[in-house]
């Protein structure tokens, strides 16, 4: 139910740290939308939670 805050990200960040197939995409967008226009601090920012009780990855997005 509750989720902390882990990092701003973009689709790169994700790649980084291993965990693109494994995010709850609560974006509204694609991935293949998601892998050509999230980037960190650019006009498609990622937003990276985590959920305490399973553990899961849940992503959000926001236009600058």
């Amino acid at each position: 139910d509750y989720c902390r805050f882990i990092d701003y990200v973009g689709w790169d960040e994700l790649v980084e740290k291993g965990i693109e197939d494994e995010i709850e995409n609560f974006t509204d967008m694609t991935i293949e939308d998601l892998k050509q226009y999230l980037m960190n601090d650019g006009e498609l920012q990622g937003y990276l939670f985590q959920c305490l009780e399973c553990g899961k990855y849940c992503l959000y997005a926001d236009c600058a």
